[in-house]
């Protein structure tokens, strides 16, 4: 449930990042345009423009990293709880398991039980022809 949340706002966040690298995407072209306008000024609002494009280039960069990170440790966790909902299962039926042996092994005990009480009755019938 955790995780499902943890994904939840990573993708927001995700989402954020992207919509604000789109939005720098457009602004080093805008000095550009305006260059032969502005002169001096332009060109150092040029060269601005053109950090903040590589800026952008390498958040997008780090945001997409970020979301494969956030997708595969989802996808792990996934895993994990799959197999310990695996493991769960076959722990139930190893006890099942040992149930089932200690009423067969209670059951065998019953049964030797039984057959010592019929030998020493055999025996005691045999005593008494012998004598």
């Amino acid at each position: 449930m955790k995780f499902m949340i943890i994904h939840v706002k990573s993708q927001a966040l995700f989402q954020s990042s992207t919509t604000l690298c789109s939005r720098l995407k457009c602004l080093p072209t805008l000095p550009l345009l305006k260059q032969p306008v502005l002169g001096e000024q332009g060109r150092g609002f040029a060269a601005v423009a053109v950090e903040m494009r590589n800026l952008e280039q390498r958040t997008a960069a780090a945001t997409d990293e970020i979301k494969n990170i956030i997708d595969d440790s989802l996808n792990k966790a996934s895993d994990g709880k799959r197999l310990a909902t695996q493991a769960s299962l076959t722990i139930e039926e190893i006890v099942a398991s040992i149930h089932d042996i200690t009423v067969m092994m209670s059951d065998i005990s019953n049964v030797s039980t039984t057959q010592m009480a019929c030998i020493k009755q055999i025996n005691q019938a045999i005593g008494k022809w012998t004598i």
